[in-house]
């Protein structure tokens, strides 16, 4: 695959910038009162210009812009979103107050007035919507037949569809109309996507992309490791037909799955999307870029670094002298409340047997907080095993250096403790000793 590079200002291809300008009046504004424009990058909105407005309230904004959302902030909860198009150099937004979302007037710009006849339709549905679920409400209270306040739901709904697909139907290639599509619901896995259209770069500066991504991730996502990985597996072909898009979505779900988890997903990610033979020009968060590199490190052939803990019988040990010992080793994280770990230990035990193993160690790290806990599965009766811990759980060391994120973890390693594979389960790790012993180490 490919290593990427993670920033959201470096996305838009240039010949998607067009020359505009932005004006207008806000009235009894205070003196010196600045007022913020903003980019929207996914659903984000960060400020890239600003003005003090003039006596009258008057503001300018000029420049090279790309297509997309764009926000006018006085302050952080006082704010207006507009449409900034490669197709009209010159908007006009004005507001007979400061509260801007509730008084604006947009003088010129076709696009925006479209755009502010949308929100005032969509925001009188759902307040058509939120009035009927009250109602609903009580009549459930009162046992009420809830056919009648269903309808209107339905033809609320119904009604709004139909004005999302005439509006895209009118202008199919309209920034504008591929954003609001999205909003129709499509139920079925199959045609989720069916309205998202991640061939056009534009739509990185909006929410869409992010959005819908996030509704598929929760909608039809078996919340299984596998099941997280098929459905990045799925989002990431459907992106895959622009680069641009490719790599804002490979990077969005990058850092949605470092911040909030699952671990292993992230795993999953970089390992078949991110390490590979040729890199890109964006660059990562910081927090993202220290666990790339850290995954760059534990490529097979790669040295592992060292670390040093206490065996069993308290004596300080590191990984080079113990993989020194011996011509294959097994790095296995585990612990005592792991079910797979477990089940794993019979099978390490009789891989150790195998006549064609006697140069197989195993080094058991442990997971665990208690050396009661650590010592007890752990068979005794072979000199093949060495057993240590940190005893501090998942805060140990080890796991972050080596990207344990779940438990059991196999690395195999040669005697000058470099990676000869990282074997996902007992039975790929079983196959991969096989393989070595058969071709050599």
């Amino acid at each position: 695959m490919r290593i990427f590079t993670f920033t959201l200002f470096l996305f838009i291809n240039l010949s998607l910038f067009g020359q505009s300008r932005i004006v207008g009046q806000i009235n009894d504004v205070k003196d010196s009162t600045l007022l913020y424009l903003q980019e929207n990058i996914g659903g984000k909105y960060q400020t890239i210009d600003s003005c003090l407005l003039d006596t009258e309230g008057k503001y300018e904004f000029g420049g090279q812009f790309a297509t997309g959302y764009y926000s006018l902030m006085l302050e952080p909860d006082n704010w207006v979103q507009f449409i900034i198009s490669s197709n009209e150099d010159f908007i006009q937004i004005d507001f007979s107050s400061t509260q801007l979302r509730s008084h604006l007037e947009v003088v010129k710009s076709n696009i925006n007035i479209e755009l502010w006849n949308f929100i005032r339709f969509r925001n009188l549905v759902k307040s058509k919507i939120s009035e009927n679920s009250i109602d609903k409400s009580y009549a459930a209270k009162a046992n009420q037949d809830l056919t009648h306040f269903e309808n209107i739901e339905d033809s609320l709904n119904l009604g709004y569809h139909q004005f999302l697909l005439e509006t895209y139907r009118e202008k199919p290639n309209s920034f504008f109309a591929k954003t609001i599509i999205s909003d129709i619901e499509i139920e079925e896995k199959e045609a989720f996507f069916k309205y998202t259209f991640f061939e056009d770069a534009e739509l990185i500066r909006s929410g869409v992309l992010t959005h819908q991504v996030m509704k598929y991730l929760q909608f039809h996502t078996d919340y299984t490791e596998q099941g997280f990985n098929s459905s990045v597996d799925e989002i990431l072909e459907q992106a895959s037909v622009n680069q641009e898009v490719y790599e804002f979505i490979l990077n969005y779900l990058l850092e949605l799955f470092n911040e909030v988890g699952p671990d292993v997903v992230l795993d999953y990610l970089v390992e078949h999307y991110v390490i590979g033979d040729a890199c890109s020009d964006m660059t990562y968060s910081d927090a993202l870029k220290a666990k790339l590199n850290a995954y760059k490190n534990l490529q097979i052939g790669n040295k592992v670094a060292n670390v040093s803990m206490f065996n069993h019988e308290g004596i300080m040990m590191n990984l080079y002298d113990l993989c020194s010992f011996s011509k294959l080793n097994i790095l296995f994280f585990g612990s005592s409340e792991c079910h797979f770990c477990q089940e794993a230990i019979p099978q390490l035990k009789a891989l150790l047997q195998e006549e064609s193993n006697k140069e197989l160690q195993i080094i058991y790290i442990s997971l665990d907080t208690e050396t009661q806990a650590w010592l007890s599965p752990i068979p005794k009766d072979t000199q093949q095993w060495v057993y240590l811990s940190e005893l501090k759980g998942w805060d140990s060391k080890s796991a972050e250096i080596y990207q344990v994120h779940k438990t059991p973890s196999f690395y195999l390693l040669n005697s000058n403790s470099n990676i000869l594979s990282k074997p996902r389960s007992m039975d790929e790790l079983q196959k991969d000793i096989e393989f070595l012993n058969q071709y050599g180490k």
